[in-house]
């Protein structure tokens, strides 16, 4: 209320708490409203409030009418509304405005609209005030603003690339990280354009299908790691993970540089391959030293000893020379198969099936389990890359088998499945302890051996995978490698 209106309630004396309609009715209809209610006369002197409007603005009746209402309302709002009430009574025009209230150490922000009551001939009746308390709306825009300006400092400032996107990929928005990982002076130079300009080619249809799965909200965030191009050209490598806003159109994408990772793994996956490769010239060599030297040198010395067989020699010493021979060609039996172990001449000569067969029909021997080999039709000759990974898998997982599973049995199935060789080794035994076995899928070599890291490497080196599941019961072991023979 103004000074105007405090004047002219002490002109008049006290003012009238009496509802100046006189209606019941609608006295009770504005007692029960929750918003305030004032109602002056034609001269602006106030003569009514209800109770929702002492309890909002923190006044009453008479403290309009003594003008301590101005103890209440914060110093810079008390002229405002001063003159706000004064351009009401003079102009017949409604005002709306609003300011703050501080009582008991409780501030409120209060809206008010003040507008004038005419009768039907459009005479004026009197002045009408309307007060709503804006307090929790006003901190929620408070909270909000400040929400949104934690979110801007974060978003900018971070040290991860973000991304911000809608519909098929269009970009509304992107950090100073993200602009640095693509070559960009700024995130001006990214924003309006779309996701896939910065995307490898062959990586461009998958992130489409990604997209429409988030959108349909059959997913709500994935992670993927792909190549990105930079303004200059290359490509560098990110790790994103994208998510769907809830109740947005907007997608939002974490991208990390792993650039310098991706380089190292390569760096780390052509040391392993030579090394494999050395590894396996190593057994051919030592497979051929031992064929040439010393599993001659032991059949010289069994033609010596076969020699002395037809020798006249006394009983104790044909004895001895029998028990020789048979040392020998045990030995030069041992020397053989280690020989072929190492590597198996067959692999060159006839092919991954022949070795196969050997091998299992030795191993059955010398474990005494039972081994069925299953080798499709149609599998013909593979690269010898392929061919001699394949039987180094059989190799280390038949030792497995007979070192830790317990089991009498194990089946091996050699196939083609589109485009697609596998091998799939299966056992009947004690199967792999559940926590060793997520060990194993989430590819913790240190955990879990060398033989199945050596596998899996072997397999990497060729762009196959490895999988290792448990059976009923038992283990598989199941090998993929593409080839185009």
């Amino acid at each position: 209320m103004s000074a105007g209106a405090a004047d002219t309630v002490g002109e008049r004396g006290p003012p009238r708490a009496a509802f100046p309609l006189g209606d019941d009715v609608f006295r009770s209809l504005i007692e029960a409203l929750p918003v305030g209610i004032v109602l002056a006369d034609p001269s602006g002197a106030p003569l009514y409030v209800n109770a929702a409007f002492e309890e909002i603005a923190g006044y009453g009746l008479q403290q309009i009418a003594d003008g301590t209402w101005q103890d209440v309302v914060e110093p810079e709002h008390r002229g405002r509304g001063l003159a706000a009430w004064r351009q009401v009574i003079e102009t017949g025009q409604s005002v709306r405005q609003q300011f703050r209230t501080t009582r008991k150490g409780k501030t409120r922000t209060v809206e008010s609209m003040i507008g004038p009551m005419r009768g039907p001939n459009g005479d004026l009746r009197g002045f009408v005030v309307m007060v709503e308390d804006l307090t929790a709306q006003s901190t929620a825009r408070e909270a909000l603003r400040e929400s949104e300006d934690r979110f801007r400092a974060i978003f900018e400032n971070a040290g991860v690339g973000l991304v911000l996107a809608v519909g098929e990929g269009d970009i509304v928005g992107a950090n100073r990280a993200y602009a640095r990982f693509l070559g960009y002076p700024g995130p001006q130079e990214i924003a309006g354009r779309n996701v896939r300009e910065f995307l490898h080619p062959e990586d461009r249809a998958r992130a489409q299908q990604m997209r429409n799965e988030l959108r349909s909200g059959r997913i709500t965030r994935y992670e993927v790691e792909r190549q990105y191009l930079r303004r200059d050209g290359t490509y560098v490598w990110g790790r994103s993970t994208v998510t769907r806003v809830a109740d947005s159109p907007l997608i939002i994408a974490v991208v990390q540089d792993i650039d310098a990772r991706k380089r190292a793994e390569d760096a780390v996956r052509a040391l392993s391959g030579r090394f494999l490769r050395l590894q396996d010239e190593e057994r051919r060599r030592i497979a051929r030293s031992l064929h040439e030297s010393a599993a001659q040198t032991v059949a010289a010395l069994a033609m010596n000893l076969a020699r002395m067989e037809r020798m006249s020699l006394p009983p104790h010493a044909a004895e001895t020379l029998a028990d020789s021979l048979e040392l020998v060609t045990q030995c030069s039996r041992e020397i053989r198969t280690l020989s072929h172990l190492l590597h198996p001449p067959l692999l060159e000569e006839a092919g991954l099936p022949s070795s196969l067969r050997w091998y299992v029909e030795g191993f059955a021997q010398r474990s005494s389990i039972e081994v069925e080999l299953q080798i499709a039709d149609d599998l013909g000759r593979l690269p010898m890359e392929l061919e001699i990974t394949f039987f180094r898998i059989v190799q280390e997982s038949l030792t497995n088998v007979h070192r830790h599973s317990g089991s009498r049995s194990a089946s091996i199935r050699l196939r083609r499945s589109g485009p697609e060789i596998v091998l799939e080794v299966e056992d009947q035994g004690v199967g792999i302890p559940a926590e060793v076995l997520e060990r194993v899928r989430t590819q913790s070599a240190a955990t879990v051996g060398v033989g199945i890291a050596g596998m899996r490497e072997r397999l990497s080196q060729l762009g196959g995978t490895l999988e290792i599941a448990a059976a009923s019961p038992g283990t598989l072991v199941r090998a993929r490698i593409q080839s185009e023979k």
